[in-house]
């Protein structure tokens, strides 16, 4: 990506926009790494979440259904980085307005560290952050705040006051859209 984006580098006459840089990246991840599937996923997952940072939810959301699918087909049903795949896929969600796709997206991902013991991991404040948000979305405010309780119980306040504010005003504008 940022040697695409180097004046020395680039073809003569390539748009230099954000977009454009995506799209290549894209373009070699799904070309360069069909031999490496779970590389591949790794990446899909990463583009998803910058994707999503800059607005193109459709196309986080084709990228993260991507890297759910390979990692689906190449690891256990309760593998680690199946985790990070479902929380993307509930955040993009979130930020698309469906908080019950969300919820469900998150709690597949709750399952899975339920069974690996690791609810309280740094993949456990994420997702109950992103749940908590989902939660807000669908109006279901007191488990909201039984979720959030739950997460400062467990020592990940600053976290969750952080994540809150984004998810009030997230809301708040998804309201304003309607």
């Amino acid at each position: 990506v940022f040697r695409e984006a180097s004046p020395t580098q680039r073809q003569q006459g390539e748009p230099l926009t954000l977009a454009a840089l995506l799209d290549a990246a894209e373009r070699r991840i799904d070309t360069e790494l069909v031999d490496d599937p779970l590389l591949q996923a790794d990446l899909w997952d990463d583009l998803a979440e910058t994707r999503a940072a800059a607005g193109n939810l459709e196309r986080a959301s084709v990228l993260v259904e991507k890297a759910l699918a390979a990692k689906r087909a190449h690891l256990g049903a309760d593998d680690l980085s199946l985790v990070e795949s479902l929380v993307n896929r509930g955040a993009i969600a979130n930020l698309a307005g469906d908080g019950e796709r969300a919820v469900a997206a998150l709690d597949e991902a709750a399952q899975i560290l339920a069974k690996r013991g690791e609810e309280d991991s740094q993949r456990g404040t994420d997702l109950a952050v992103n749940r908590v948000h989902a939660l807000l979305l669908l109006q279901r405010n007191e488990e909201a705040a039984a979720a959030a309780e739950r997460a400062v119980r467990h020592g990940q306040a600053a976290t969750v006051s952080a994540w809150l504010n984004d998810a009030m005003r997230l809301k708040l504008e998804h309201e304003q859209r309607l």
